[in-house]
């Protein structure tokens, strides 16, 4: 993954985020991506910064999990977080990203 443009990677991690319910700590986000801590803590801020439902637990000596408040997430649809935000983004905005998980996640909404 270290060759992906960011907004790849960071679509990536949300997905990540939103599949484990029981959160991940950043090192175990980073192995599993591909990626160093520092990039994955810079996202995880960033993610912050811009409101995303971010849920940082501290656990025994200090480690931190991290996972999708799943009480912000899950819309009363019933669809996926990436689903929501696909359709958030707009069918018209996604028409030129087909083949993208953008696109995908429009589809299977």
């Amino acid at each position: 993954m270290k060759h992906e443009s960011p907004l790849v990677r960071q679509w990536t991690l949300l997905r990540v985020l939103g599949d484990r319910h029981a959160g991940l700590t950043v090192r175990e986000i980073a192995r599993e991506m591909g990626v160093n801590d520092k990039m994955i803590r810079r996202d995880l801020e960033t993610f912050r910064s811009v409101g995303f439902p971010l849920e940082e637990t501290v656990e025994e000596f200090g480690r931190k999990r991290w996972r999708l408040d799943p009480a912000k997430t899950e819309p009363g649809l019933g669809l996926a977080f990436d689903e929501a935000i696909a359709l958030y983004l707009g069918r018209c905005f996604l028409d030129p990203l087909a083949g993208t998980v953008f696109w995908d996640a429009a589809q299977r909404a």
